[in-house]
């Protein structure tokens, strides 16, 4: 199962990625989880501008060689 994830609110560190890789890797080994590249971004405290949290969810949420989609934080 290949799991996209997306950040729609805050960004988050990529040591922070690593380790729940890490996690996913150990309890559930069956997922793989794709970080995109939009959840490293910073623009003011968002992991990157309007336009480029919603085009990194529409381009995961469409990813036809994704099982599904995750948020890396919440958001209003």
């Amino acid at each position: 199962m290949r799991i996209g994830v997306v950040a729609p609110s805050t960004p988050i560190e990529r040591s922070v990625a690593e380790q729940v890789t890490a996690l996913a890797a150990e309890t559930h080994p069956e997922a793989e989880l794709l970080f995109h590249p939009q959840c490293f971004l910073t623009h003011r405290h968002f992991a990157g501008d309007d336009r480029t949290r919603l085009e990194a969810l529409v381009e995961v949420a469409n990813d036809p060689d994704l099982d599904g989609v995750w948020f890396a934080r919440g958001g209003y």
